[in-house]
């Protein structure tokens, strides 16, 4: 089955609030994006916030120069998985190992313009790869059909894909099609005023 996950970019922790209290009860899993004004040029809220909502289980997506600077802000106890880019400062293999041994799922995540292939050694240690969608930072983008190709790649190579930007209605079916094992989607879901309702549409698309 085909997991939706709310994704959440916001640097207002009010907005975080309302949108967290918009999805209880869909889903126990949220995506929360993380920037630090360098990887991407917007920021984002502080990783201290999420012990506030000790009912969810968060992915980090961590589009940040540093991710291993973040690594020792998060509890096993609500991170599902720590999800840091190919084209950040880290030393790759080093930071996958130190998120192992947290216990926690590692994912890689690459942004549109990365070349899929550039990640084929790091594929047999990591849990999945997040094929981005749109370039990163800002929401509302429109999805870029050029991350079909790494899907279908990616999942010709046994590895497990989430894909994340400019999922909606329209397109979500495609994106399923080429192999996606997760859906990250925030504008295409909580663009909509009764959220339940769009929640299950999506849902109903690909499962």
């Amino acid at each position: 089955m085909t997991k939706i996950i709310p994704a959440i970019l916001t640097n207002n922790p009010l907005d975080l609030q309302r949108k967290i209290k918009r999805i209880k009860g869909l889903t126990d899993l949220v995506q929360i994006d993380i920037m630090d004004g360098h990887f991407v040029k917007n920021q984002s809220i502080e990783i201290d916030l999420l012990k506030l909502y000790k009912n969810f289980n968060f992915e980090l997506h961590l589009m940040v120069e540093c991710p291993q600077d973040y690594l020792q802000k998060i509890s096993k106890k609500q991170i599902e998985s720590f999800v840091f880019h190919f084209e950040s400062k880290a030393n790759i293999k080093r930071l996958i190992n130190k998120i192992k041994q947290r216990d926690i799922k590692v994912g890689l995540a690459i942004n549109p313009d990365t070349k899929v292939k550039e990640i084929d050694p790091f594929l047999g240690s990591i849990d999945f790869v997040l094929v981005l969608g749109v370039n990163p930072g800002f929401a509302g983008s429109k999805f870029q059909n050029k991350a079909l190709e790494k899907v279908r790649y990616l999942k010709s190579q046994g590895i497990k894909v989430e894909v994340d930007g400019g999922i909606n209605l329209d397109n979500i079916k495609k994106i399923k099609k080429a192999g996606a094992d997760r859906l990250a989607i925030g504008t295409g879901l909580f663009n909509s005023k009764d959220i339940k309702t769009r929640f299950n549409k999506l849902k109903n698309k690909v499962n």
